[in-house]
């Protein structure tokens, strides 16, 4: 059990930076903070459990 929790904490710290784009979410999926918005808006209303928090 210990071993499984150390793997996924090192994955976690390992992939966090990874995803911490210069600019946030929008700029790491290639578009402008207005259409990233508008985009997970639009997901969120399509399906309620499609966006987690």
């Amino acid at each position: 059990m210990r071993n499984i929790l150390a793997v996924l904490f090192v994955l976690a710290i390992l992939v966090t930076p990874v995803l911490a784009a210069p600019g946030g979410m929008p700029a790491a999926h290639g578009v402008d903070g207005k259409t990233f918005g508008k985009l997970v808006s639009d997901l969120a209303r399509s399906g309620p459990g499609a966006v987690p928090i």
